[in-house]
């Protein structure tokens, strides 16, 4: 998916709809924006986070059947400070508008999965 940044926007409609095929298939449906990519701009961070808060209506309501990756492998460097740096700062403004759906995020080509828990106090 795009959010404009660096590839066409993916709409509303288009997230809705594969949300419910992947429903209608018994799937669980990973959603990300990929302009972010490798990238340790937290402004690009931010782009895609208000990108996700314009989308909050594929979003909410359906806390069981999709997750939400913000930005595809954002924090390219693997400087674990800025990462963590960059989620605790867009995270609660997701929250803050009713997306309560499952977040999961890695750094780009992590040698080992990285948990929000680690760094971040929820």
């Amino acid at each position: 998916m795009g959010d404009r940044q660096q590839y066409s926007k993916t709409s509303l409609a288009e997230i809705q709809k594969l949300i419910k095929l992947c429903k209608d298939n018994h799937l669980i449906a990973i959603v990300e924006a990929h302009d972010a990519t490798g990238s340790d701009n937290i402004q690009y961070l931010e782009n895609t986070t208000n990108y996700w808060m314009e989308m909050k209506d594929a979003l909410i309501g359906n806390e069981d059947h999709v997750i939400l990756n913000i930005a595809n492998e954002w924090g390219g460097a693997w400087d674990s400070s800025n990462w963590a740096a960059g989620y605790q700062q867009v995270i609660p403004k997701l929250r803050n508008v009713g997306i309560k759906n499952t977040i999961i995020g890695l750094t780009q080509l992590r040698p080992r999965h990285t948990l929000f828990s680690e760094f971040i106090d929820f």
